[in-house]
């Protein structure tokens, strides 16, 4: 055995150092005690600040990370996007019943509560939606592990909630100026604060600006044709 002060091989049965003079400890009792704390393995960990998807890029360090408008376009996109996807899948499965202006307020109240089932669903499993995408708009999750749907739906529960009063006119206005003042106010908005999430945004350039204009404007054509009344 070995003195664990000093280092000095020792007696079986020694109970001091001859070099060192001081006690053996009770772990030198055994041969392999030097070598085990040579062999001892040595583990390392990352730090969470190092993950590369918490890590901006250079070029949203570039841009100004506040922009609501641009938030609120992609969340616009999203929903048109969706309602359109709904009022397909409508006149496919439902001929019977036409989408009316009776009825269509009902339907876009629909697609938005729906909304906010599927955003959970594009955000845990592709890591963004179309809008967000089309707007270099990302959204980071803060928390031990990766984002999953539960996490991503109390955020999208309260966006329409908090931010789109449900889709009820007037009162959103005023929930989305709430909104508005806290995002400039503070660089997050509540339910970010509260449940999480930074959002990023990147360079979207020209060419996409101008792709997205072009998509907006193909939305607003089928609005107005599809609310002309057969004659």
């Amino acid at each position: 055995m070995f003195c664990t002060h000093c280092g000095t091989a020792l007696p079986a049965q020694a109970q001091f150092c001859q070099a060192c003079g001081k006690a053996v400890a009770a772990s030198a009792a055994s041969p392999n005690w030097l070598d085990a704390q040579v062999n001892k393995p040595t583990t390392f960990s990352t730090p969470e600040s190092f993950s590369s998807s918490k890590i901006p890029t250079t070029e949203e360090t570039d841009v100004n990370q506040v922009r609501p408008w641009v938030r609120f376009f992609a969340r616009i996109f999203d929903i048109w996007l969706w309602s359109f996807t709904i009022g397909v899948l409508w006149g496919i499965f439902s001929p019977q019943l036409p989408i009316t202006k009776e009825n269509e307020y009902a339907i876009g109240l629909l697609a938005l509560f729906t909304w906010v089932f599927v955003e959970p669903f594009c955000l845990s499993t592709f890591g963004t939606t179309p809008g967000k995408f089309l707007l270099k708009t990302r959204l980071i999750y803060n928390g031990p592990h990766a984002l999953t749907y539960g996490q991503a739906l109390k955020r999208s529960v309260k966006v329409w909630w908090r931010g789109l009063a449900a889709g009820f006119p007037f009162i959103n206005l005023g929930t989305l100026i709430y909104a508005y003042r806290m995002l400039r106010a503070n660089g997050r908005t509540t339910w970010d604060a509260e449940e999480g999430f930074k959002v990023s945004h990147g360079r979207i350039g020209t060419g996409r600006s101008l792709l997205v204009v072009a998509l907006f404007i193909v939305f607003l054509a089928v609005i107005v044709v599809g609310s002309i009344p057969d004659n």
